[in-house]
């Protein structure tokens, strides 16, 4: 489990394995091409970085560099709903032996091309490509996550669809295994409770922020509904099934406001419910990483507007994998 004693160093140099790619990052464009099968999630995200291996997510299955590796085994929900899932027999705990092994073949080119262009970011935790579908839960992406972390691939480029650039980019995150999200404990020594462990939980209820109830709101004036530990931002109705269901103006305003209180802060862990679809993740991750809160249906001209104002709020995303 995670501990939060003093923490924030910790956190904070989790994502920094992606800066060595700083000098790579030439804005070579992606050409992803939406299918039936993959549809890319839209995004504010404006990179596109050209990592070292690709893998896919589709309505399908899994592949690597193209070629299909598994297909998804389909069941049935509670309410009778199809629900897709990483077939039991390439399974050993969370790791997807097939793709385990796919990874480490690739290992020999990887350290080939880490000697051509002198970057060892390539053959020592390189970075991935992950074209995942919109739809999908994130119970898929977590074991896959997983197992690349296995197989020493430190940081996941997650392509998306940029409405107004017209193109694909990519969202970088790193991710974290060790346990779930903490609550921050006012009992620690006072060094510590002036760090941040700033966590953000997506579910079917919505979007819980933790560690920054007592930033935000002063005990004497601690609002009524919210629970210790945590700020809830829920849905209208629950439970929050697509993305339009989450309150992203709330939670943005609300991540504006602690970043005022810990403008050196930059990082942010990011913790969806297996049930979670892939689109929700990247939304969070977007409205975490710049402010004030611009809709993904906006106009062009509103777009630029913003872009010429906006602010870095958590820029270094984490995604958190939780207990297993």
């Amino acid at each position: 489990m995670i501990t939060p004693l003093c923490a924030l160093a910790l956190f904070s140099a989790l994502p920094l394995v992606g800066l060595a790619m700083a000098a790579r990052d030439e804005q070579a464009w992606l050409d992803v091409v939406s299918s039936n099968e993959l549809q890319l999630a839209p995004s504010l995200a404006e990179d596109s970085p050209l990592p070292v291996a690709t893998v896919t997510l589709d309505r399908e299955g899994l592949a690597v560099e193209g070629e299909p590796l598994l297909s998804w085994e389909w069941r049935q929900t509670e309410d009778g709903a199809p629900w897709p899932t990483v077939p039991a027999g390439a399974l050993e705990g969370q790791l997807i032996v097939p793709l385990f092994e796919a990874l480490l073949d690739g290992d020999e080119d990887r350290h080939a091309l880490a000697v051509l262009t002198q970057d060892p970011s390539l053959s020592d935790r390189p970075p991935m490509l992950l074209l995942v579908d919109r739809t999908l839960p994130f119970q898929l992406l977590h074991p896959v996550l997983y197992t690349a972390s296995r197989a020493r691939f430190g940081v996941f480029h997650l392509a998306v669809d940029n409405p107004w650039l017209e193109r694909t980019t990519t969202v970088r995150a790193t991710q974290w295994a060790e346990g779930a999200p903490q609550v921050y404990d006012p009992d620690l020594p006072l060094p510590c409770q002036q760090q941040l462990v700033l966590s953000v939980t997506l579910g079917t209820a919505g979007i819980d922020i933790l560690n920054v109830d007592a930033v935000v709101f002063p005990e004497e004036a601690f609002p009524e509904g919210r629970r210790a530990g945590a700020l809830a931002v829920p849905c209208g109705a629950e439970p929050c099934l697509a993305v339009e269901d989450f309150d992203w103006v709330e939670y943005s305003r609300l991540l504006s406001e602690i970043k005022f209180e810990y403008i050196d802060h930059l990082v942010i862990i990011v913790a969806p419910e297996p049930e979670v679809a892939f689109e929700v993740l990247v939304r969070a991750m977007d409205h975490a990483r710049w402010g004030p809160h611009l809709p993904l249906g906006a106009t062009h001209e509103a777009w630029q507007a913003w872009r010429a104002q906006r602010g870095l709020l958590f820029p270094f995303d984490v995604i958190d994998l939780g207990a297993e």
